[in-house]
């Protein structure tokens, strides 16, 4: 969900190539940031998406249901992502 949301502000994927390829950049690079792709990101979007595209799973959101409250609190304009 991370990368989906990454790709609506910045205008493409954090990965590019094949699926393969896609997998390899995931498990050995990290994307390019998004501040630095789209610099009129707020600041609660960026901290969202970086949660969310963490490489260790207990640095994420718990499940899709964490990720899809902290979405709708960004939208009501209330957003604090906590480490």
């Amino acid at each position: 969900l991370g990368a989906i949301v990454y790709q609506l502000f910045c205008g493409r994927a954090p990965y590019t190539g094949s699926s393969y390829e896609r997998v390899a950049q995931a498990i050995d690079c990290r994307p390019e940031p998004l501040a630095k792709l789209a610099p009129d990101t707020p600041e609660t979007v960026l901290r969202l998406v970086e949660k969310a595209m963490r490489r260790e799973q207990r640095d994420r959101f718990r499940n899709a249901g964490e990720f899809a409250r902290a979405l709708e609190d960004l939208i009501a304009g209330g957003l604090m992502v906590k480490e």
